[in-house]
């Protein structure tokens, strides 16, 4: 717990480092997922909603208005919430783990890989529900509201999917007989 607390400490230099990296990973995402759109991704400051910190414009250079201008979805993310938190668990698990540090980086690697694949779903998820919202099919929309609402709009997720890693990895790679071995006598 200690070490989850120092990682979730209100650090500014920390703060800013996990958005500008949630930034250009959203980025570098978004243009492989849309490579026709124009993608701007940026920090922001949202007055209503402090945690707010970070924003993904999508426009299609194609779709131009007889005004000359360029329709642009605007979505706001926490990046803390939605990029660091679920790695701050899983750094935490990793260090407080018994096993030898080869051990421990091997898990930290393995894990932080599958949370890119978390953190990336959600973007693209919540991504593409702003931008079929108003005009998608039904089913579509109600498939993509739900898992948004799964993956972005409860912080549950960013504690529960680290967990999970954590009870898979330990499962499969703690050498049990020695685990127990000085328990009977």
């Amino acid at each position: 717990m200690l070490l989850f607390g120092l990682a979730i400490a209100p650090w500014k230099p920390l703060e800013a480092f996990t958005r500008s990296v949630f930034l250009a990973e959203a980025h570098g995402l978004l243009c492989l997922v849309f490579p026709q759109a124009k993608i701007q991704a940026e920090s922001c400051q949202d007055p209503r909603h402090a945690l707010i910190d970070s924003k993904i414009s999508l426009s299609d250079p194609r779709e131009v208005r007889p005004d000359g201008q360029v329709p642009a979805k605007v979505m706001t993310f926490d990046s803390r919430s939605l990029g660091w938190m679920p790695h701050a668990v899983w750094f935490a698990l990793c260090g407080a783990t018994p096993m030898s540090w080869p051990r421990r980086i091997k898990m930290a690697l393995a894990g932080l890989l599958a949370l890119q694949v978390l953190v990336g779903g959600t973007v693209v998820t919540a991504v593409c529900l702003g931008l079929d919202q108003d005009s998608g099919p039904a089913w579509k929309v109600y498939g993509l509201a739900a898992l948004n609402h799964v993956l972005m709009e409860n912080l549950w997720i960013s504690f529960v999917v680290p967990w999970l890693l954590w009870i898979i990895w330990i499962t499969q790679q703690c050498p049990w007989p020695l685990a127990f071995q000085g328990q009977r006598k």
